[in-house]
């Protein structure tokens, strides 16, 4: 069953917030690049065919692969295959690359700043939905999942890369591990690849929100809301 969504959102606000999220934030509101997108070009958003790669891979690039390079082009790979998968099965969707990103409780808000590699470290705002063309509850686990499993190289053929995406562009809770042979010690145990059994959703929204108020989240003990 289909989530509905939620009459009230929460919503980080990065510290190195750009200046056009902070002029929105001064008229009261925040917008997504995907309604921008449509407002200026409706037709092409209404049959999906709006695209938000900015970036192919260099098919020239083959080559070893430097430790710096690695760590930077980890979390790209994650996202451009996250992209290609909804592109593929799942077009009637926000592209993670144009959407804004909320979540449905205070405490939810509160996990994703405190758990998601300091990604959203800032003010937490409670919004309202006004204007929505697109909408996904996802798991940001997965994310997460898919994110070590590019740096710890475990993908390793294109059905495993889908099968990732794909459930979280479903809104599965599913959980998935991952293992290949142990690279120091081939005789070993093999190495696994575990994700998070707690799922966390992140609302995906193509749309427009009303800023309702800066939120003071609950205290933290390592972590976790109290």
């Amino acid at each position: 069953m289909t989530e509905a969504l939620p009459e009230e959102l929460f919503v980080i606000v990065t510290r190195d917030a750009n200046p056009i999220v902070k002029w929105n934030m001064s008229l009261g509101r925040i917008a997504s690049a995907g309604l921008a997108y449509a407002e200026q070009n409706p037709e092409t958003y209404a049959v999906q065919r709006d695209e938000w790669l900015p970036w192919i891979p260099n098919p020239n690039y083959n080559t070893f692969v430097g430790f710096h390079s690695l760590r930077v082009s980890s979390d790209m790979r994650a996202e451009y295959n996250a992209e290609l998968s909804r592109i593929r099965y799942f077009k009637d969707l926000p592209s993670r690359l144009a959407c804004l990103y909320t979540w449905g409780s205070i405490d939810d808000a509160v996990r994703a700043r405190t758990t998601m590699r300091g990604r959203f470290i800032g003010t937490i705002l409670q919004c309202r939905p006004v204007k929505t063309l697109r909408s996904a509850r996802c798991n940001s686990a997965l994310v997460n999942f898919a994110q070590r499993g590019e740096r710890g190289g475990f993908f390793t053929d294109q059905a495993s890369v889908d099968q990732i995406w794909r459930t979280y562009w479903s809104g599965s809770s599913e959980v998935h591990m991952m293992e290949r042979p142990n690279m120091l010690d081939p005789s070993g145990p093999p190495e696994k690849l575990e994700m998070s059994a707690e799922p966390l959703w992140e609302w995906l929204i193509d749309g427009a929100l009303e800023i309702v108020a800066e939120v003071t989240p609950p205290t933290t003990t390592h972590g976790t809301a109290t």
